[in-house]
């Protein structure tokens, strides 16, 4: 089954005018432009300086869903973050072992959720890489969006031969209970989401610094329009699979990720002659998921990325969120924020 995200057909030419607070200069001005062609006129679609990764020759992946509780599906979003943002540093073709995924930094919105990946149990078979895992992920989420939040495996082979599965359940789940060769967890354990913001509302705009990291912050200002969560997040993880895709590829330009619906963008330019890492590329997303979360407000955003100490940061990326097609903005595909 092809990559239920690539069913995007963009022809449209965005252009937006973001005003982005910079603590050390004021309010300061971000013009950024995305035109993104008909793909016929340009053969394969390219949506970033960074490509969106190719299905692997001969892959295919069935999705079916445990009959279970309902997930709770913040939680699954943002599990599917966390993931992502851990392997988003580790290399696109390395060989995955089996595991079981926590992340106790984003209780309670993930309590009991745990996502499994094994191999198949033919060690002749093709194991799985971390980029097969990526997008397996990915599936299986897009899956739950469209057919609700049950407890949901994605079986993967190549060439009709069993591969392995991941998936995503409640660690309580009927039959999914078992053995595991590893288990691995965000680290540090930090309520990270309670910490994410200097603030405890999302100001129509401000700057919010990484409890983990006080050299990098994100400076923000909302825009009007409203955007789905559900748009947002699966966004984020499309941004995360292309940066581990991209890794060994040319410095970093800039990346347009693009919503499951295909009703949001995620665009991020380098600015400057400094090159934001790979780090924190992917540090930037995922905290811009969790405060967007803390504080329920899903609108359309501009954003700069800043690193440095207090007194002196520098500005080297800026993007947005933007609400994209002929969506208008119908709320009605997302999801509550409730904690389990």
């Amino acid at each position: 089954m092809k990559r239920i995200r690539d069913a995007l057909s963009l022809f449209i030419c965005l252009a937006t005018v973001l005003a982005i607070p910079s603590p050390s200069q004021g309010a300061a001005s971000i013009s950024l432009a995305l035109s993104v062609p008909h793909p016929a006129a340009t053969g394969p679609l390219s949506v970033s300086g960074w490509i969106k990764p190719p299905t692997p020759p001969g892959f295919d992946a069935m999705l079916y869903q445990i009959p279970g509780v309902i997930l709770n599906p913040v939680g699954v979003y943002l599990l599917a973050i966390s993931y992502l943002h851990v392997r988003q540093l580790h290399e696109w073709a390395e060989p995955m072992d089996d595991i079981t995924y926590i992340d106790p930094t984003l209780c309670p919105y993930t309590s009991k959720l745990i996502i499994r990946l094994r191999n198949a149990r033919d060690r002749t078979s093709q194991r799985l890489s971390n980029g097969d895992v990526m997008i397996g992920l990915y599936d299986a989420v897009a899956i739950m969006v469209r057919d609700g939040f049950l407890p949901t495996k994605a079986e993967m082979t190549f060439y009709g031969k069993a591969a392995g599965s991941v998936t995503m359940t409640n660690s309580q789940t009927p039959g999914t209970v078992g053995s595991t060769n590893n288990s691995i967890q965000s680290v540090p354990q930090k309520d990270t989401i309670s910490n994410s913001s200097s603030s405890s509302n999302a100001d129509d705009s401000g700057t919010f610094v990484d409890p983990l990291d006080p050299t990098l912050a994100i400076s923000y200002r909302f825009h009007g329009r409203r955007i789905t969560s559900t748009d947002i997040y699966t966004s984020v993880m499309d941004s995360l699979i292309i940066m581990t895709y991209n890794r060994h590829s040319a410095p970093f330009e800039y990346l347009t990720a693009v919503s499951e619906s295909g009703k949001c963008a995620l665009h991020i330019d380098a600015i400057g002659g400094e090159r934001p890492d790979l780090a924190r590329l992917g540090r930037l997303v995922f905290l811009l998921a969790l405060f967007l979360t803390d504080h329920n407000r899903f609108n359309e955003v501009g954003f700069a990325l800043e690193v440095g100490p207090p007194d002196a940061r520098r500005r080297v990326a800026e993007g947005y969120l933007l609400r994209i097609g002929n969506n208008k903005g119908s709320t009605s595909d997302d999801v509550s924020i409730a904690k389990a």
